[in-house]
């Protein structure tokens, strides 16, 4: 169970509309940081209850993918226009919804409680030729460009599996959301948050190819441009690894962990283009090594070596994960699920839902309004300052992961500093040498940029 002492959001209250994935996740993510969530269901429920991908649920079982993504709320029945939801909104930080267009009763509700926070999530936002069309995850991957580039390039692209698109638009509504609710609090004026997820996927499943376009000065994009990590994932004598070698020395101590050490200096070799057009003459010098190793001989060399490698878990043995177990990262919850934890800590304390997913309706009866927010002394203003515009943040990252983050921040108004050694500069600012052909090349990283 987490920790019941560190609760970061435990003052924020939300209103969650949305049914699948995500607007629940983004909701999630609030409730799990400790925020007070009521998720206003119909009377059948969210749809996603009777979602099970491995057959029926149980008789009276809620599908195991909703109990995840809704765990730590609270549950009644309703729908826009009711006066107990009304009662709700009036006093609520944050409202988030799935709908293709705003309903007259979250207009009602912004001006009777002009702090709220009114964030919708749907595939293609709210205006625009395309608003209010219907989506699949497949659809919206392919419409936003992010499947092109995934995929060995003699066929046909394939999807990003697990529904990633439905992830992302949660992801990246709830730092906007939550950095407009904390300003909500001295300005007394809330934001109207519209999400698409196609124009997430356009930006969080690209490879920026049109950046490289533009920033080189090349003319439009005319050819497809797809290809798939070689070596990748590899069949050992007993179960599958995954390898990554994009960088040059990388794949210098590949080749020196497959015991071919005479193709170091092959430029053959050097990229993985051209031992991806090898084919199987490439795959077999894999192979010879790869496939007469175990998986735990593999990692072993390979770690001595430090090349990147991992095994590739299913279902079942990523739970036995000894890094995961340590962290104690796979957590059960009281109704037996287990499931994943949230994936911080703060202060070293273990975040996550403090109770299980609720039953439909659950908490219909007992939940009590919650009380007026206090305003504050002066009236409400509309704020032309960017949310979290006074906000310094220092970012010693290097590479994607903290450069999303704290790109995230500065758009939001932040006031980030990006520092890099002269002698180790950011390695993702070093891929312009791919394709720049000018002296300051290391300017031009398209990803960076």
């Amino acid at each position: 169970m987490a920790d019941e002492t560190v609760r970061p959001l435990q003052e924020l209250r939300v209103v969650d509309l949305s049914t699948g994935i995500a607007g629940p996740y983004c909701t999630k993510l609030f409730a799990d940081a400790g925020a007070d969530v009521v998720k206003v269901e119909p009377p059948g429920g969210d749809p996603l209850r009777t979602y099970v991908a491995t057959g029926p649920a149980p008789d009276g079982e809620d599908g195991v993918l909703f109990r995840y993504l809704n765990a730590g709320k609270r549950s009644i029945i309703g729908e826009l226009g009711d006066v107990r939801v009304a009662e709700l909104l009036g006093s609520a930080d944050l409202v988030v919804d799935d709908a293709a267009t705003e309903h007259p009763a979250i207009e009602a509700a912004v001006v009777a409680n002009p702090r709220l926070v009114s964030v919708s999530i749907t595939p293609f936002g709210r205006t625009g030729p395309l608003a209010g069309a219907p989506a699949t995850d497949l659809t919206l991957q392919c419409e936003s460009g992010a499947i092109t580039f995934k995929g060995d390039p003699t066929r046909a692209p394939v999807q990003a599996g697990g529904r990633v698109a439905e992830y992302f638009g949660g992801i990246f509504a709830a730092p906007p959301a939550l950095a407009c609710a904390l300003r909500a609090r001295s300005t007394g004026r809330g934001e109207r948050i519209d999400v698409a997820i196609h124009d997430v996927m356009a930006v969080a499943g690209s490879n920026y190819t049109s950046v490289l376009h533009d920033v080189l000065g090349q003319p439009p994009i005319t050819t497809i441009f797809r290809g798939i990590d070689t070596p990748g994932i590899e069949a050992a004598s007993d179960g599958l690894v995954a390898f990554n070698t994009n960088a040059g020395h990388m794949f210098q101590l590949f080749l020196l962990l497959v015991e071919r050490p005479d193709l170091m200096d092959d430029p053959t070799y050097s990229s993985w283009a051209s031992r991806l057009a090898m084919g199987s003459e490439w795959q077999d010098i894999i192979d010879a090594w790869v496939s007469q190793n175990t998986v735990a001989d593999v990692l072993d060399a390979a770690a001595a070596l430090r090349v990147p490698v991992a095994p590739v878990h299913d279902g079942a043995t990523v739970l036995e994960d000894a890094h995961l177990v340590d962290r104690q990262a796979i957590v059960t919850s009281a109704d037996g699920l287990v499931h994943p934890r949230p994936p911080y800590r703060l202060n070293g304390t273990a975040m996550g839902a403090r109770t299980p997913a609720p039953r439909l309706g659950e908490h219909h009866r007992s939940l009590q309004p919650w009380p007026p927010r206090r305003m504050p002394d002066s009236a409400p203003v509309a704020s032309q300052a960017l949310p979290l515009a006074g906000v310094k943040v220092l970012d010693l990252t290097s590479w994607w992961v903290g450069a999303m983050a704290t790109h995230t921040l500065a758009l939001l108004g932040a006031d980030v500093i990006h520092v890099e050694g002269v002698a180790h500069p950011d390695g993702m600012r070093l891929t312009g040498s791919t394709f720049a052909r000018t002296e300051d090349w290391w300017e031009w990283g398209h990803m960076f940029a």
